[in-house]
């Protein structure tokens, strides 16, 4: 995007209810949004975000000096830009970073993918699996990013990038003429908003155990984050176009996982048990099926997040099954 108007986003934010205090404005935005001051540019937008070590609002003057036209900011203070009064910062970073990017995610059929354990690998063979189906899938994960074919490895050490970073990925994807997205949502991913402005067509849920308790500080706020990606799973403008289902899907034989199964049937029209897993939705199309074992789904394969038996696919034993391409060595996860 070259330039649009400031007053497009706020438009945008007010119909988000994020908008406290707005301002009228005809300045034009030039660059990307960013809640990082050293890489604001020229015509960009500074987001200041209450930090757990630093207040993002005390960096609002170098934002400005570095070319900051406007910020967005949780509370009212001096600026010598426009500064919209904004609830929720981390939210409102992903919304303008989706406006910015046009909303590529829209002309994506995004699939999220989170979990104790097993994001990485689920998202890698289904992201294989749905390529090697006919549907061009892109991905975003802990080791790898798939955009329009090209391999390549993780840019940064975060599962689930900053709002910016993964907006930019998917209009990235969507030039390149992929049709999916498999992205790797995390609990961090999930609470701090970086997946906010996408609407999902499909989760899936691996497993589910105690961990990040130094960030969520106990299990209860854990399992509430990870509850966040079926509240998003709502469809994009891709998937209503093909008349797909919004699917959610969950290991039946994992107890620990009955939490996003209940909050499945609250925000879907049925859940249905299909053979090794329950599926959300008005009809099934894939099943995550007891651990380690593949099964078939209406696709291809449906996702598994072990290689421990052969796989049916190629027939192989190995690890990495050969069908999911070279390994790559994999960074530190976050779930």
């Amino acid at each position: 995007m070259s330039e649009r108007p400031l007053r497009d986003l706020i438009t945008r934010l007010e119909e988000l209810h994020l908008v406290v205090t707005p301002v009228s404005t005809d300045v034009s935005i030039t660059s990307a949004p960013t809640h990082d001051s050293r890489l604001v540019t020229t015509g960009g937008i500074f987001v200041a975000i209450p930090g757990r070590i630093a207040d993002g609002a005390t960096f609002i003057a170098s934002a400005a000096e570095r070319g900051a036209v406007a910020v967005l900011c949780e509370q009212q203070i001096a600026s010598s830009v426009p500064l919209i009064v904004i609830r929720d910062a981390r939210a409102a970073l992903a919304a303008a970073a989706a406006w910015w990017e046009g909303d590529p995610a829209e002309g994506l059929i995004a699939i999220g993918v989170t979990g104790t354990d097993g994001k990485t690998t689920t998202s890698t063979f289904l992201s294989t699996a749905l390529t090697a189906a006919g549907l061009r899938t892109g991905l975003i994960s802990t080791a790898i990013s798939r955009v329009g074919g090209t391999q390549r490895a993780a840019a940064a050490h975060q599962t689930t990038p900053e709002a910016p970073a993964l907006q930019r990925a998917l209009r990235e994807m969507v030039e390149a003429g992929d049709e999916a997205a498999v992205v790797e949502s995390t609990s961090h991913g999930l609470q701090l908003e970086r997946v906010g402005a996408i609407n999902f067509a499909s989760a899936i849920y691996t497993t589910f155990s105690p961990d990040h308790l130094d960030f969520h500080a106990t299990l209860d706020e854990y399992r509430a984050a990870k509850a966040k990606l079926v509240a998003r799973t709502v469809g994009s403008a891709a998937s209503r176009a093909r008349q797909l289902p919004r699917v959610v899907v969950v290991h039946a034989s994992d107890p620990a996982v009955q939490p996003f199964a209940d909050a499945a049937v609250g925000a879907h029209d049925s859940l249905r048990r299909g053979r090794g897993g329950w599926v959300a939705g008005r009809s099934i199309r894939c099943l995550l099926g007891s651990r380690g074992a593949h099964q078939r789904s209406e696709g291809r394969v449906a996702s598994q997040h072990a290689w421990s038996n052969q796989c049916r696919e190629c027939g192989c034993s190995t690890h990495p099954c050969r069908c999911m391409g070279p390994a790559t060595p994999r960074s530190d996860r976050r779930g």
